[in-house]
């Protein structure tokens, strides 16, 4: 739901006749087979099929609202009786999305609007988050920034919605973005967000003039779902549409004007070139070396450096997920997979042969924790039932690393963050004989100079393949310059509250 998923579900329960008689499996609690209601905060609407002759009519309605306006999961909830029924349907028409019309435009007189204040901009940018990559604006966002010649800052979410080594793309914002672009949103007098919520995490918790300065920048807020605009910052112009389709408006409308304030903008554009200049001189100077145990965000560098410029990148939550976002260039668009919506531990172990089903002649490479592999090392045995050429690099630091760290930073202590015996050791399984016991063959590494030819090896040998990284488990988890990670430990510490 919060990563704009448009999955249909499919769960099932007791037969109709067994209803309310606490049945095996049926949660009757609150009422008779209540397990609809366990669904309905988690997606847009469950239908309960109580009826087959109702079925496919809720399967279809199901399926286009899956798809429809901002994409999120629905749930069609079938009784086992109900399962057991034949049915006729019109399978060419049954599961037609396309009849209905998801590609909104902006009201007219708010695209003018927005246009105007884009125009009288000196230090203008575009911000992009996820909802560009649902939409799939990839080729209007680029045609924007490119012709207009204006900075592009993205969220998580929307890291790789432009490749990351066009010189107007300043990288990811927030608390584990790149310098670059923080720079950009704090000096910034009219920011274009486009599909994007204002989080915590892209906002730096809200903090003014840590990340943003609204009110005193100027927001034009674009998003397909209403109830993100100005949910957590007021718009100065609010448009309610589709990314493609606004940004495409958007583009036309400044056609007319944008020429009119152009001299007064190229101060700002060199500027903002010249940042990102010396954030990837940054970055490159602090790569160098051996790193011997290496860190985590070492080894997001040396994994993006490793692979191939549309190899297919998947971050698992945590400190490696921070750490690409920093490290990692993304070269082609829409090759950069991660949670950020729920973050939720061990998506990405099942994730990575999802993306190498859809494209086969691709590298795909799924980066995860040990907490969270722990959770999902099963998908290794569908990966060899059924031949699918994934690699998962798995991060060995004994622990769930970004929870220790802050557990440490705000109460000074840690708390079951660590994998260890009852004599203080550390401890886990061992990841390459486990997953040889799965059928996939695997390495164990420790050190920078190992990582790139271990992730050449897995693409040749194109099978399955488990590349286990020892880390150093005290390297801090990866923030940008001069941000904390800015959880308060006390109700009274909300900076923002207090605005």
């Amino acid at each position: 739901m919060l990563d704009s998923s448009g999955v249909l579900l499919i769960p099932t329960g007791p037969p109709t006749h067994y209803l309310d008689r606490s049945s095996l499996e049926e949660l009757s609690v609150h009422g008779g087979d209540d397990i609809p209601n366990v669904f309905r905060p988690i997606t847009k609407r469950v239908y309960w099929a109580i009826r087959p002759d109702i079925l496919a009519w809720q399967l279809t309605q199901a399926y286009k609202l899956a798809g429809t306006g901002r994409p999120g999961p629905t749930a069609v909830y079938i009784p086992f009786d109900v399962s057991a029924h034949d049915l006729e349907v019109d399978e060419e028409t049954m599961f037609q999305k396309d009849v209905i019309t998801t590609k909104m435009g902006g009201d007219p007189e708010q695209i003018k609007e927005a246009a105007k204040l884009l125009a009288k901009a000196k230090k203008p940018i575009v911000l992009a988050g996820g909802g560009v990559h649902v939409a799939e604006a990839w080729g209007e966002l680029k045609e924007l920034i490119d012709g207009m010649q204006i900075p592009l800052v993205t969220t998580m979410p929307g890291k790789g919605v432009v490749a990351e080594d066009n010189p107007l793309c300043l990288g990811p914002v927030g608390r584990s973005g790149w310098g670059s672009a923080i720079n950009a949103t704090r000096e910034a007098d009219v920011v274009l967000a486009i599909g994007n919520r204002f989080c915590d995490a892209n906002t730096s918790g809200w903090r003014k003039g840590v990340v943003y300065n609204f009110p005193e920048t100027k927001l034009i807020h674009v998003n397909i779902d209403q109830l993100d605009i100005g949910r957590s910052y007021p718009a100065d112009v609010g448009i309610v549409g589709d990314a493609k389709t606004v940004l495409r408006q958007i583009f036309e409308g400044l056609k007319g004007v944008w020429k009119e304030n152009e001299k007064a903008r190229e101060p700002w554009v060199a500027k903002a070139r010249k940042w990102k200049e010396e954030w990837l001189a940054k970055i490159e100077a602090d790569n160098q070396g051996k790193s011997d145990p290496i860190t985590t965000n070492r080894l997001a560098y040396e994994i993006n450096r490793a692979l191939p410029k549309d190899a297919n990148v998947i971050t698992d939550t945590g400190d490696i997920q921070q750490a690409y976002e920093g490290y990692g260039i993304v070269r082609e668009p829409n090759t950069f997979f991660n949670n950020a919506g729920l973050a939720q531990m061990g998506w990405s172990a099942s994730a990575v042969m999802g993306v190498k089903l859809a494209r086969p002649d691709k590298v795909a490479l799924a980066i995860v924790g040990d907490g969270s592999f722990l959770m999902s090392s099963y998908a290794m045995a569908t990966a060899v039932e059924y031949k699918i050429p994934v690699i998962w690099v798995l991060i060995n630091n004994y622990g769930q690393s970004i929870e220790r760290h802050g557990q440490l930073i705000n109460y000074g202590r840690e708390v079951w963050s660590t994998f260890q015996k009852t004599d203080g050791k550390v401890s886990n399984p061992d990841f390459v004989k486990m997953a040889e016991s799965y059928g996939v063959k695997g390495k164990r590494i420790h050190s920078s100079d190992e990582v790139r030819g271990t992730i050449q090896e897995a693409i040749k040998l194109n099978e399955p393949y488990l590349i286990e990284v020892v880390t150093d488990r005290e390297a801090p988890t990866y923030f940008s310059p001069g941000i904390t990670r800015g959880y308060p430990v006390r109700w009274d510490k909300l900076e923002y509250l207090k605005q």
